[in-house]
C-alpha cells in the first residue's frame, strides 16, 4: 500500500489486493471498506452457542453466567458444544480479516477485525446482546499476525 499526492493531502492510495490493481480513489477505497466491514459486522452475528441452544430448547442468555461464549456453552451443553462455539469464533475473525486483506489490503483487513469483534458483541440480530468477543478478537488477530496471537491470548488468558 502506498499514498500518492501533494502538499494538500493524499490524491489517491495504492492498494494491491483482489478488487485494486494500482491507483485507487478515496471513495472507492471508502465504499469497499463500507461493504466489507458490513459483511464483517454480520460475520460477527453469527452465535453458535445460541443457535445450539435453541436446537436444544435452551436460552443460552438464561442459563449459567448468560453469556454466549464457549465457556457458557461448555457448562449448558456439554463439551462438544463448548468446542464448537470455540472454533467458530475464532473462524469468524480469521474469515472476516481474510476477506479484508483480500478486498482492501491491511486497511480492509483492519476494518473488518474491528467490525467482526463489533458483530459479536453487539450483534444486531440479538438485540445488541452477544458475547465477550475473546475467541473471535484472537481469531482476527491470528489472521492478521499469526506470530502475534499466541502471545495476546497469553495475555489475556
Amino acid at each position: 500500500m502506498g499514498i500518492i499526492g501533494g502538499a494538500d493531502g493524499p490524491t489517491a492510495i495504492y492498494l494491491t489486493s483482489l478488487f485494486f490493481d494500482g491507483e485507487v480513489s478515496m471513495g472507492k477505497l471508502c465504499l469497499v471498506l463500507g461493504v466489507v466491514g458490513l459483511i464483517a459486522y454480520f460475520i460477527g452475528n453469527i452465535s453458535p452457542s445460541t443457535i445450539m441452544a435453541k436446537r436444544q430448547g435452551i436460552d443460552i442468555k438464561k442459563e449459567g453466567s448468560g453469556n454466549a461464549g464457549t465457556t457458557n456453552a461448555l457448562r449448558v451443553m456439554g463439551k462438544k458444544a463448548g468446542a464448537i462455539t470455540c472454533v467458530v469464533d475464532i473462524l469468524k475473525g480469521v474469515v472476516a480479516v481474510l476477506i479484508g486483506m483480500l478486498a482492501a489490503s491491511n486497511p480492509g483487513a483492519y476494518v473488518c477485525a474491528l467490525c467482526v469483534f463489533l458483530g459479536h458483541v453487539w450483534p444486531v440480530i440479538y438485540k445488541f446482546k452477544g458475547g465477550k468477543g475473546v475467541a473471535t478478537a484472537f481469531g482476527a488477530v491470528l489472521a492478521g499476525n499469526p506470530l502475534l496471537a499466541p502471545i495476546s491470548l497469553g495475555i489475556v488468558g
